[in-house]
């Protein structure tokens, strides 16, 4: 497992292991992908998150989209 850094350029942190990547926002830790390789080795992306950390306080109907750490 690597060690967090700081965000990319669409605002999310990374943390990943051999296989899995995983990716969230500092808005609520909302979960905005989650990499997977298949039996051939291909990375798939199986969360429907935004493509930019800043769009997620933007949003009015449920800005965290999912549970909230330390809740």
């Amino acid at each position: 497992l690597t060690a967090l850094w700081p965000t990319n350029e669409d605002g999310k942190y990374i943390i990943q292991a051999e296989g899995i990547r995983l990716a969230f926002t500092n808005h609520g830790a909302a979960l905005t992908n989650l990499w997977l390789n298949n039996t051939h080795g291909e990375e798939l992306d199986i969360v429907l998150g935004m493509d930019d950390a800043l769009d997620y306080p933007q949003q009015t109907s449920n800005p965290y989209l999912n549970g909230v750490i330390g809740m």
